[in-house]
């Protein structure tokens, strides 16, 4: 009986590591959802700030943005 209570042992433990793992994955694959969100927000903003650089210098730039509000 020995050799069926190991076995039993060994595929609990097995079931519990495979649920641990899939645990983690769900985690990390929820916390880059989240990374890529703020990320697509701070990229919005940018743009936004851009979008205001231009309106309110489109004539007194600085020469490191001049070319490419020239290219807009």
């Amino acid at each position: 009986m020995a050799f069926w209570d190991n076995l039993g042992k060994k595929a609990s433990e097995a079931a519990d590591k495979v649920a641990q793992q899939a645990k983690v994955l769900s985690e990390t694959a929820k916390l880059n959802s989240g990374i890529s969100e703020e990320e697509k927000k701070i990229n919005a903003n940018y743009s936004e700030i851009g979008k205001l650089y231009v309106s309110l210098h489109k004539d007194d730039c600085e020469e490191a943005f001049a070319a490419m509000i020239a290219a807009i």
